[in-house]
């Protein structure tokens, strides 16, 4: 009954290695720009994935 179980957290196993990047600029007292580029290289899978996100903080 266990192996059913083995065999779905084996299929979950993954070698991956991530960079992050990130800038901020507060551009006003209560207000920021923010960027960030993130960037995974899995192994296994032989898959690059890269994500790129933005936003505006604003405190009132």
């Amino acid at each position: 009954m266990l192996l059913p179980v083995a065999g779905i957290v084996q299929s979950q196993a993954r070698k991956a290695t991530t960079y992050n990047l990130g800038l901020r600029y507060d551009f006003h007292p209560s207000a920021a720009f923010k960027l960030q580029y993130s960037s995974e290289d899995n192994e296994i899978a032989d898959l690059r994935q890269d994500v790129l996100a933005f936003g505006v903080d604003l405190v009132f």
